[in-house]
Parts: structure tokens; sequence; C-alpha cells
């Protein structure tokens, strides 16, 4: 098309125009007089709101085609002005003309004087803060005339490609002044441009323009969060917390009321990388996740990426928070002061170097750290001292060698800590004897980073950032014991015993980003990345010093430690160009592909980055995006508390890189002035995400973790809604979010392979953040969560349990993870600022309210299963003192503990603008309040009402079927709900191989209880054997290895049916066992036991399980003489042939069999403690809980060439058998061993490590996940086990006692 072309078509259309005009004109009687002066208050203003408001306020009708366009907002404020000058004003700088007929407006695009352009030449440098000379991040540089623009990297710099000749930069920043800049351009230009800020606007502003997040970027679910909303958001105890605010946002949820951990999109907490100027930060909590480590006086800017990841970032899952730090005013000293209930902070930053060198310092800290002990209770002979105490320090010096080069260095440190003395001492009357003890504990984690940062602008085009940093987060806990007893000031015992256990990760890392700009339509991003990671996840060393009696009989020192440093290796690329196709489409395309290395493996992964979005015009704006995220390490985690325990892992050459792919598309509108909305979707897949399994404890030891999380898949898929008010006296959102989050694991482990909610998947979240400004003095801020309630996993109805040893027992039965949802919580926080101005600066008085109308929202829930009956004793138990064979009903209690109830707080500020020295005279003046107002901060414990409604009966078999045995029993039981009912009548079949072997007859009441007969009255007995509700049957069919057994169950004449299926493991290869006697450490000394070394050959190419069993049986041969009495019981008198005399006798003899015993002493053995061993000390002492491994089970994954060797221990049993009633004479006792390894099915290996954990007094359900057991009982409840036997038989010499 011609230029003539498009000319003709401009004069075709404003004749048309103007025809319209004039057509309308002749229908009005009067015209509009241009004339009339008016007031006009516009700010933020897109042109339709400005042409409505302008029609509105004058009457005349505005005119005008698609291409008229505004390059950007418009804010005016006129007073008694025409409207010829209203429109002067408003297009001045945009590339808009008008014209006036009549009562219409006509506005044409102004037209660009045409020339020869042969060159372009590009405009680069730094946007900063005119008072600091702070560079800002995001900052938007718009040529006006071409409607070409772009915005500031991280560090402030922009770069903009444009062709030769007159050229009109805008440079805006939402709460700062416009700066406009018209020049010829005929060369490369280095242009710095120092923006002063507006403070009317800063106040109001939430959301600033940038072109990385908001609206008008090309990128979804960005947000950037200014400190200004941060600092006016509530929060506990006055705290401004950059994390608790970002949990406001929608897609946002906390893991725990009240607490700073963030679930993000259906992700977990170690699936979001929080990063303090572009450093990793692997523990963002202070107080158990109370706060986060962040203190807001340091931080200059914070972006929250939750959908389209720039490439540049790497390595979580489900978001990014980049928060970057102050680098420090070159031209004055300010800062501020801030004292609060809980912290105090200290803020300061100025020029070392005018123009040339700034820093920026922030610390902030618990008075307690200045204090010893914060608790100290004591009396004459003891005390007991506690203290806990957090705080964390910034420092950064930022350096400018030219407007070219410029250095960064930068170090933090946080630290929480937390101890607990106790120490008793007692003396005699002269001080002769003496007692004294102690027990010492002390925790300390945090954080510590330090980087150099070198920014270099090659050229006008080209912008490099270089950082070479230092990471480490470090867990360690100290404790020592000791009791000791001094006579004469001779110690003469001592029992000494002290632990330490430290775990952490360490971060060596160097990277390079570039920021190339060839041309306005393409901004191009590239870098690479190298990370030497160090895990540390458990080192623990124990001494022990005993002496008794004045001699000392042990000095050790041990290293218990079997997880060695683990070390990775990460290489990333990436490179992204966002991109503008034309005036309307623009696209961020990009690719990250990394490689990590460990444990001799590599994984490689590609991540492809895209987005694209859509102006429709009018304020209407489309958004689309995929990206796909792969994470190398896990966070392992017993509780939703962010504890100092938690461990960091890499991925193993058994556990596979995480990977998430994430589809969103969403629709925006900024057509209302002052106004934002948005709504967004997305659906998120999931792979190799981990889920701890039953009853697993990660306290401290991550030993063998790879054997304790099972490896599935998740998805994840919702919508977010979001309004917005960005400008005025009041100003926050609202948010809404519909979301459902559901994992898989195909093993079947967990859930039986099926689809279960997350723990955190909350249906339905709200989320209103609110700021008001009153005046110049007062100010208000509102925030009110609600959410929907998780999910918990909770017993849903009776089960019975059948142990080794062949005792039954009832306990709650789980079918699935997360089958119960949580009610919902809701809570409002309120916070009011009073500022006054003072004469070097101004000081704030804060009032907030957190959880204002005492919401009892739970932050801990956990579920208690309360029994009916021991199926055994309580019978009995009726029968005798009640008469009673009824049922009482078991019941399920949810409880939730309410740690953070309404806590109102008060905080003093000052903030000083002028020298040092005014500074210091002011705090000493003024800084001496402190005025704390008390919350009632203790935790409340409160019961859930739950109604699981009706249940259908189900029949609950039980059996635990063994090759080598006679007999082989089997239980069944009648269950309803949460009671165990009557069976009346049971009939059992057994199948091997597909044939019928047998069908037992119950064994009977009488046989069960029979032993009683004699002790209980008949009425008694009679009652207790009808009390009997289960039918036991006795199996002596044979079982081989290799069989299949079937068996089959039916109930009340059929109306109920069940069955198990099941195959007999094949034994092991070869097993020899090797015994000697030695001594093991006790709290009393060393007592002497029998050492097993028992050598076992697997069967190669399969998965195998185990059981270890060791029998002690002892039979006693006694021989005693019976005495002869006479018909009055009196003793019979006979005499020798010498004349001596004895009493008649008859020699008897008999055999006595003690008690079977199976006590395994296993603490030292690394297969058996899954690779944790230990020693006595460190067991009673145990730093964190432990689930001792009971039943002695273990599988084949730390065999070597499928041999392997245990050592353990038993007791010896030689102690004399005593036996009422007899004297005797001669007493000889046997003994027999029988170490017994039994190969099970992997079925039974599960159910035994729940076992495990449910016997075990350091479970805890409320920390720990629930125990679900597994079930292979298909139309009913129960398991049924089976395993084949491999022993050795002991016989040790007989032991005579005459």
């Amino acid at each position: 098309m011609t230029s003539s072309t498009i000319c003709s078509h401009h004069r075709i259309r404003t004749v048309l125009l103007m025809c319209v005009v004039l057509l309308s004109a002749s229908l009005h009687a009067q015209a509009q007089n241009k004339e009339t002066r008016i007031n006009l208050n516009i700010r933020n203003a897109t042109l339709e709101s400005f042409v409505k408001q302008l029609e509105n306020a004058t009457g005349f009708s505005f005119i005008y085609g698609e291409e008229v366009k505004l390059t950007h907002r418009i804010t005016l404020e006129m007073k008694q002005k025409n409207i010829s000058e209203i429109l002067q004003r408003a297009f001045e700088n945009e590339p808009i003309t008008f014209e006036i007929s009549g009562k219409h407006i006509l506005l044409h695009k102004r037209p660009v004087p045409q020339k020869p352009v042969s060159r372009k030449f590009t405009i680069s440098g730094y946007v900063t803060d005119g008072a600091s000379s702070e560079t800002l991040i995001g900052a938007n540089i718009l040529e006006s005339r071409r409607s070409t623009g772009t915005a500031t990297n991280p560090f402030g710099f922009y770069s903009l490609t444009l062709p030769e000749g007159e050229t009109e930069l805008v440079f805006s920043y939402l709460g700062y002044e416009s700066r406009h800049s018209r020049f010829e351009l005929t060369k490369d230009t280095l242009l710095n441009v120092r923006l002063d800020s507006n403070n009317q606007l800063a106040e109001v502003v939430v959301l600033s323009d940038k072109r990385e997040a908001g609206i008008e970027s090309t990128a979804m679910g960005a947000h950037e969060i200014p400190m200004t909303q941060i600092r006016h958001t509530p929060s506990i105890l006055g705290e401004a917390d950059l994390l608790k605010t970002i949990q406001l946002m929608p897609g946002v949820q906390a893991g725990m009321e009240g607490f700073a951990g963030m679930y993000v999109r259906g992700g977990g907490p170690d699936q979001n990388l929080v990063m303090l100027d572009g450093i990793p930060v692997y523990n963002a909590d202070h107080l158990l996740g109370v706060f986060s480590i962040f203190t807001p006086e340091a931080v200059k800017n914070t972006t929250l990426f939750k959908s389209s990841f720039p490439a540049r970032y790497g390595g979580r899952l489900s978001s990014i928070v980049d928060v970057r730090t102050n680098d420090g005013d070159m031209h004055k000293y300010h800062g501020a002061f801030s004292i609060g209930l809980l912290t105090d902070k200290l803020h300061i930053e100025g020029p070392i170097w005018k123009e040339r060198t700034s820093f920026s310092f922030s610390a902030r800290a618990i008075p307690t750290l200045f204090f010893k002990n914060l608790i100290v209770d004591k009396d004459d002979t003891y005390s007991d001292k506690y203290n806990y105490y957090f705080y964390d320090v910034n420092a950064k010096v930022n350096h400018k060698f030219s407007d070219r080069s410029r250095i960064f260095l930068s170090f933090y440190k946080g630290k929480d800590h937390y101890h607990y003395d106790s120490d008793y001492h007692g003396d005699n009357y002269d001080n002769s004897i003496k007692n004294y003890s102690k027990d010492n504990s002390h925790l300390n984690w945090g954080n510590t980073i330090a980087y150099g940062r070198w920014n270099y602008v090659f050229n006008s085009k080209l912008f490099c950032n270089t950082t070479v940093s230092y990471n480490k987060y470090e867990m360690g806990l100290d404790g020592n014991i000791e009791d000791t007893y001094t006579v004469a000031n001779k110690v003469q015992d001592r029992y000494y015993y002290s632990s330490k256990f430290n775990s952490g990760i360490r971060d060596w890392s160097a990277r390079m980003d570039f920021d190339y700009t060839p041309m306005p339509q393409h901004h191009i991003k590239f870098g690479a990345e190298y990370i030497h990671h160090t895990f540390r996840p458990g080192i623990a060393t124990s001494k022990i010093q005993d002496i008794d009696n004045g001699a000392l009989q042990e000095d050790t020192v041990y290293n218990t430690s079997n997880s060695h440093a683990m070390r990775g290796q990460e290489i990333s690329l990436y490179a992204e160009d966002n991109f503008n196709v034309n005036a309307r489409l623009s696209l961020n395309a990009g690719v990250r592909t990394s490689l990590f290395h460990t444990q001799g493996k590599s994984y490689y992964s590609l991540q492809p980055r895209l987005s694209a979005r859509y102006d429709l015009g009018q304020g209407y704006s489309a958004k689309a995006s995929y990206t796909c995220m792969a994470q190398y390490v896990h966070l392992l985690s017993s509780t939703p508390l962010s504890m100092p325990t938690d461990l960091w892992v890499p991925i193993t050459k058994d556990i596979s890189p995480m990977y998430a792919n994430q589809f969103s598309i969403g629709g925006y509108y900024s057509g209302l002035p002052g106004w934002e909305f948005s709504v967004e979707g997305y659906y998120k897949q999931m792979k190799h995400i981990l889920e701890y399994q039953d009853g697993v404890s990660f306290f401290g030891t991550s030993t063998n973790w790879e054997e304790k999380v099972e490896m599935g898949e998740g998805r994840s898929f919702g919508l977010e809604l979001m309004a917005q008010k960005t400008l005025g006296k009041t100003t926050g959102w609202l948010a809404y979010t519909l979301s459902k989050t559901d994992h898989r694991f195909k093993s079947g482990t967990i859930n039986q392979g099926r689809w279960f909610p997350y723990k955190y998947d909350r249906r339905h979240s709200i989320s209103l953040n609110l700021s008001h400004k009153f005046s110049d003095r007062i100010d208000a801020g509102a925030s009110w969560i609600f959410n929907t309630g998780g999910c918990i996993t909770i017993p849903e109805k009776a089960t019975i349990i059948i142990r080794p040893d062949g005792s039954i027992e009832e306990t709650g039965y789980i079918s699935r993870r997360n089958n119960y949802r949580l009610p919902a919580s809701h809570r409002l926080n309120l916070g009011v600022n009073f500022n006054k101005k003072t004469k070097h600066g101004m000081r704030t008085w804060n009032i907030s309210i957190y959880n204002a109308y005492n919401a009892m929202n739970p932050n801990i829930v956990y579920s208690k299963y309360k029994n009916g009956y021991n199926v055994y004793y309580d019978d009995f138990y009726e029968s005798i003192y009640h008469g009673n064979t009824g049922q009482k009903k078991a019941q399920t209690v949810i409880k939730k503990i309410t740690i953070l109830p309404c806590i109102p707080s008060v905080t003093y500020t000052y903030t000083f603008q002028k020298q040092i020295r005014h500074m210091k005279t002011k705090m000493k003046l003024h800084l001496i309040i402190y005025i704390t107002i008390v919350g009632f901060l203790t935790a409340c414990e409160n019961e859930i009402p739950y109604n699981p409604g009706q249940q259908d009966p189900q029949i609950i078999m039980n059996a635990l079927l063994e090759t080598g045995q006679a007999e082989n029993d089997v239980y069944l039981h009648l269950g309803e709900g949460y009671s165990i009912e009557h069976l009346n009548e049971a009939t059992l079949f057994l199948y091997i191989n597909g044939k019928i072997a047998e069908t037992p007859k119950a064994v009977s009441p009488e046989e069960i209880y029979g032993h009683l007969e004699g002790e209980l009255d008949k009425d008694i007995y009679e009652s207790l054997l009808k009390s009997i509700r289960f039918k036991k049957y006795r199996l002596t069919s044979t079982l081989h290895p290799g069989d299949n057994i079937r068996l089959e169950a039916t109930a009340e004449n059929g109306k109920y049916h069940a069955s198990a299926e099941v195959t007999v493991p094949q034994p092991i290869e070869s097993l020899h066992v090797d015994t000697c006697l030695a001594y093991l450490r006790e709290y009393s000394g060393q007592t002497l036991y029998r050492q097993y070394k028992i050598t076992l050959q697997d069967r190669p190419n399969e998965k195998n399980y185990y059981r270890l069993d060791i029998w002690n049986d002892r039979s006693y041969y006694c021989k005693w003489k019976e005495y002869l009495e006479d018909e009055n019981g009196s003793l019979i008198k006979v005499e020798d042939e010498d004349g001596s005399w004895h009493w008649a006798s008859i020699p008897r003899d008999t055999t006595i069999l003690a008690p079977r015993q199976n006590e395994i002493i296993n603490r030292e053995d690394v297969i058996l403690t899954d690779g944790h061993p230990g020693n006595y000390d460190d067991e009673e002492n145990e730093l964190f809980p432990t689930i001792n491994n009971k039943y002695n089970i273990f599988n084949d994954n730390t065999f070597r060439d499928s041999y392997a060797t245990l050592k353990v221990y038993t007791p010896l049993y030689q102690e004399y058998y005593p036996v009422e009633g007899h004297y005797y004479y001669h007493i000889s006792r046997k003994q027999t061993i029988t170490v017994r390894l039994l190969s099970i099915t992997e079925a039974e290996y599960r159910y035994l490590k729940a076992l495990n954990c449910l016997d075990d007094g350091d479970y805890d359900d409320t920390l720990m996940e629930p125990i679900s057991l597994p079930c292979n009982v298909i139309g009913g409840l129960g398991f049924v086990g089976v395993c084949s036997e491999s022993r050795v038989i002991i016989e040790l010499p007989e032991t005579v006692w005459q």
C-alpha cells in the first residue's frame, strides 16, 4: 500500500467524521461554549476514562478512531481552564491532536514526521532514586512519539535502541514524579536518570507497573509487592512480615494457621525458591515459622512468580520469591529505630564516599539476646534456666567505579538460639560429701550468606552481572548430662554423657547474567550458573565417662555418624527473549537446561518456558503460559512447623528429580482508573513427588531416607480471581482461589495406588487486604483471611491387629490418606499507625491486633483413637465384675490446638533523616519507651465434632502363617463401624494352590479359657465362655514355599464374606550363626550378653524381605524327695541299721519348661537400625525420637553381593529358675537357642513396620504421619501374612546345680 493511498483513507475518514459532526450539530439548538472554564482532577486515567470524565464535565462529545492511543496514562489537575487548555496540556507529550467543532471534539493520531532513517542508536543507563541514588527496579522508559519502551532490570539498568533523530523519553516509576527528556539522538548515549519521590503517590500505590510483573507484563502469576504495602499489612505482634503478606496473594496458602510456610498452587514448602539478592535461602523462618528472616527495613523490592517463571530461575517447582535489598544512600545518612512487643530493629544507611560508595546496615533481635537467661527458677539446691532469642544482621557496601562499573559486597547472618540448663547441688553439714547433677541442652540454627557482585556495562546494548556467593544453613544441638558424687573433694562416682549433633547444607556458587537489547522489540537475557552443594544431613558424636568407687570404668568418644557429607554439582544455562510481535501481541520465550551430578550419577533436564500477552483494547488483555520446572533437592520434615531439624538432601541414584509442567490462561481488565481485575486458571502436573510413609520420623536423621518415602505424581488445578485498588486513600486487594490438589503413588504402598487429596488441599480461599490513609498523621490497615479446611487422616472404623507372638488387639483402621476435611478457619488482623513529624525525622506508634475477634483456628490438628475392648481381657473383666457381656464402642476423637489467639501489640518506630550525630541524640531522648500489651499466648486444646455415620458390618480376618509349624491360628471378628460385634456363626475354608485343603472347626471357648476353669466360680466361668465375640481356628495343613494360600470366610449364615490370598515366599539360600559372650554398656555398668553374628545369603535378582526371631528355650530337670506322713499327718521317722534315723521319703523328679524368651537387642546393627546404630547411652539420652525396630524386620537393599551379616544380642538367661513348694537337691538346665530367619512378603514387611510404630512409645501421632495398616482382605478388614523359615539350632552345655 502506498503512502498516497494511506493519506486518501485518512481524508475519507475525516470527511465522514465531519459530516457526522455537522449533522449532529444541526440537531441541537445551542452549541457548547468552548470558553467555559472548569476545574478538573484526573489521576492515572486511560484515554477512555479521560474522555468520559471530560464529556460529563463539559457536555462535549469526543469522536476518534482505533489508531488514537495514549503512550501513558493521564494525571492532570487544572483549575479554571477551558477545554482547549485542558486538551493541550493533556496531549502535549502524546501523539494526539484535536479539533473542536461545535459540540464535538475530533481526536487524530499525530503524524510522525517521515524522513529517511539510515541509522539506529542505543540509549542506556541507570534509573535511581533522586534522593538516595538507590537503583529502581522495574522503572518504565517510554519513547512517547513511537510508543516504544523498556524497563530497568533487577539492578536498575535499562537499554533502548531507537532510530536517529528527535527523541522524547518519559521515565516513570509509581511513587515517583515522571521525568521527560527530549534531545536529538545522533549517537549511542549514556543517560542516567534520577527520579524524585512523590510522597502522595508513594502512600497509595499497591503494585507497580513493571514489565516483569503485573497486568501490563507478559508474565502470568507474577506480582511485585512494594514494601509500603508490606509495612501496612497488620501481622502478629506488630512485625511487618514479607512472607505473611505474600500469603494473602491468590494461590498462596499458609501450611499452618498463622505461620510463615508457603504452599503455592498445590506445592509443598520445599518447592519454593526464596532468594535474597539472587542467593537461595534454605530456612527463611524464625521461631518455627512465626516470622520470616527478612527485616523489612533492609528490603527494597520483592517479586513473586508462581506461574510463568523466567528462564533465569530454576531449581523449584512451585514459586520464586525474589527479595532485593537496599544498596545504600549515596547522598545522606538516614535510618530508623523500632521497638516492638517482640523485636527491636535498627536500620541505617548513607555514603562512605559521597556519590561513589554507600552502605546499608540493618539489624533485628529479640531483647533476650542481651540476657544470659530469660527465665530462672532456682532455690538453694537447684536451678532451671531457659532462654530463646533470634537475630538478623544485613550489611551491604556498594561502590561505583564509573557509570559502567560498580561492585556490591553483602553479608547476612541470622540465628535462632534456645537453651535449657538445669543443675542440682547438695552437700552434708560439713561439706565433706557433695552431690552434683546437671542436664543441659543448647540448640542453634541459622543462615549465613555472603556474596560479591560486579555489574558492568560492556556497551549500550549489553549489560553483565557477575556474582560469587557463599551460602550456609546449619543446625547444631549440644547436650550433656552429669551426675557426680564426691567425698572429701575426691570424685567417688561420676557419670558424664555429652552429645553433639550437626546438620546443614553449604553452597559455593558462581553466576553470570547478561541483558542484551539488540532492538526495541527484543529484550534478551542469558547466562550460566554453577553451584557446588555440600549436604551434611546428620553428624553425631557422643562422649561417655564413668567413674565407679573412684575407679575409671569408661572414658570413650563415639562417632555415631552414618551420614557422610554428600556432594552435588549443579550447572545451569538459560536464555530468554521478551519481545513484541506487534502492537498487541508480546511473547516471552525461554529455555533452561541443567545438569545435576551426585553419587556418580548425572541428571539432565531441558525446561522450556513460554508466555504470551494479547492486548484486546479498551483495557482488556489475555495471557497464556507454559512452564516446565525441575527440582534436585528435597526437604525432609515431619511437621507442618519450620523445625530446625528439617534436613535438606539431594536426589540420589534411586530418587529421581521432581518435575512440574504448568499450563495457565488468564484474562485482565485495567480500563477503570485506579483498579485492576484479573482471573487466572492453571493446571499443574507433578512427577516424582515424595510422600512420607506411615509413621516415619525425620527428626534429625536422614539415614536411609530413601527407604522412608515413596515417589509418585501429583496434579493441581484452580481458578484465581483478584480485584486491586491501586490509587486513592483506600488501596488493597480482594483475592479468591478455587483449587484442588491430588497425589497418587502407583506402587500401591500409599492409599492403594489411588488418588487422594493433598494434606493442604483447601478448596476455597479468600483474602482481603486493605489500607486507608485518613491523613498524614493517621493510616490504618486490615486483612481478613478465610480458608476452607485442609485434610487429615483419621481412623474410620475399628479393626483387629495380630502380632507375631499371636496376641490380638483392637485398633483403628484407615482406608485412605487424608480422609477427613477440617472445618473452615478465618481471621481478622487490624493495625493503625500514628505518625508525627519531628525536627530530624518522624516517629510512629503502631497498634496492631492479631486475630481481632479471637477465632479459635487450629494450628495443630491430630486424631486419637480410643479403643473399645481388648478382645481377651475386657471380656474377662466385664464378665467377672459387672456380669455384662455388652460391647463398649470405640471412637475417633479429633483434637485441635490453638497457639495464636487474639494478640494485641504496640510498636514504636523513629525514622531519622539528619546526620548521625543528631540521630544519636534523638535516640537517647526518645527511644527509652518500651510499652507492651501482653496477649494470652497460651495454647488452647479443643475437640472438633466428628460423626462417621452408619457403616455396614464386615468380617475381620487375621493370621500370620508359617511353614514348618504344625498349627497356624486364624482369627475372625465382625466389625461394624467403631464396634466389634459378637460373631455368632462363621465358616473358614483353606485353599492351597487352588484346591481346598481343609475346613477347620472353630476352637471351643472351653479351650480358649479352660485354664481359668478352676480359678473362677462356675457361674462366672460360664458367663465368660458366652462373652467371647470372635472365632479362632487352628489350621493343621502343611505349607510349603511357593504355595498359593487362599483363606475364605463366611459369617452369619453367608450374609458376610471375606477372603485373602498370599503366596509363601522362598527361604534364603544359606544361614550361618556364630555366638560368643560380650559385654554391653548399661547405665549401671557393663553387663554380659550373648552376641550373635548371623551371616545370610540372599536369593539373587529378587526383592526380598525378612524378619529375625531368636528363641531361648530352657528346660529344668529337677529331683526332690516326697516325705511320707502317717494318718495323723505327721512325718514318718525311719531308723537306719547304724542306729541313725531319717524321715521316710520317696524320690521324685520332674521337668519344668520355662517361658520362651525372644528378646533381641539390635541397637548396634546397621541393617536392623535402618543405618542408624547407637549405644545404650545414646538410646537413653536420645537427641530425637526414634522408632525402634521391635520386630527386627529388614530388606536386602544394603546387601553386598547377596550377603549380609547381622550383629545382635540376647540376655544369657542363666539365672536359677525357682519353683515354689519343693526343695530340689538336683537341678540340671538344658538351653536351646533357635535362630530363625523368616522370609516374609512385602505386604507383611509393611504391616510389621506399621506395628513397630504403633508399639513404640516415641511414636507421636500429633506430629508424625498417621499409621495406615495394610489390609489384604478382600470384602473385609484385617491382614493375612505367610512366611517361610530357615533356622539354626544351638544346644548349649547342660548346667547342673546340686
